[in-house]
């Protein structure tokens, strides 16, 4: 017998209904869930992961996507928002290595924004900060946003036709 959401899982809601325009992945969920952890533990990241996909679960909005590279990360966005499901595209894509703002200013992986790997192709290393400079008009994936919004208006529309 369930006995309601748990404490992690009422602070990822209450995240995601402050930021319905953001997506996250898991590292940004744990950093927002256990603010004083130097350095989460995999108990962590399954408690954050788990209450995450059980709010995923009840909410039609959210849902949750998986990286397109190996091991690519979980990100959960707002699939009635364009600018949400445009930055989970970005932080899933699989040329982009995301990484949570608090990763991102311990510097992990090196301060170098590029690392060329043996294939030839370019793996940027990025934060949220920078994938949304990206999203904002006159940024080089300013387009992907109205993509998107087709998007979201089948969701609406699947939305209202399931009332």
């Amino acid at each position: 017998m369930s006995r309601g959401l748990g404490c992690v899982a009422r602070i990822i809601k209450e995240l995601f209904a402050n930021n319905p325009d953001l997506a996250f992945a898991v590292p940004d969920l744990v950093d927002h869930c256990y603010p004083g952890t130097a350095e989460p533990e995999k108990k962590h990241r399954v408690s954050v992961l788990r209450a995450a996909r059980s709010i995923v679960a009840t909410d039609p909005d959210w849902a949750a996507e998986a990286g397109h590279a190996q091991g690519g990360a979980i990100v959960f966005f707002n699939q009635a928002s364009a600018q949400s499901r445009a930055l989970a595209q970005l932080m899933t894509y699989d040329h982009t290595c995301y990484r949570s703002p608090k990763l991102a200013r311990r510097g992990f992986w090196g301060t170098r924004l590029h690392q060329q790997w043996d294939s030839g192709y370019e793996f940027l290393l990025t934060d949220r900060t920078k994938l949304l400079a990206t999203l904002a008009p006159g940024g080089s994936n300013e387009k992907i946003p109205l993509y998107r919004a087709k998007d979201v208006e089948l969701h609406i529309g699947r939305a209202r036709r399931q009332r």
